[in-house]
């Protein structure tokens, strides 16, 4: 077998083992959200880092996994960051100062 050969079947089981976990997790997670009752609190930072995996997975994907959250919120959130990022917000440091 060429190298081309045995790096495309290498390739095509590592995509269908991400795609068996996947389909696993996504699974899992609707289950254990039909068993919670009520709302989802989720900190800064917990919303910061689904924010931050939703950009990069889109909007398309992002309705078939996201189940606690509606995908437009979780792309508003996304956007509040960046906003925030460039609002000259008092609790950012000034390049070179640290505070103690």
């Amino acid at each position: 077998m060429d190298w081309k050969h045995l790096l495309a079947y290498i390739t095509g089981t590592v995509d269908q083992e991400l795609l068996l976990r996947n389909e696993y997790l996504v699974t899992e997670n609707r289950m254990l959200r039909n068993q919670i009752k009520g709302r989802v609190r989720l900190s800064d930072g917990e919303r910061k880092a689904l924010a931050e995996i939703a950009q990069k997975l889109g909007k398309k994907a992002l309705e078939e996994v996201a189940k606690i959250v509606k995908p437009d919120t979780i792309l508003a959130w996304r956007r509040k960051l960046v906003a925030e990022k460039f609002d000259g917000s008092p609790q950012r440091k000034a390049p070179g100062t640290t505070y103690d």
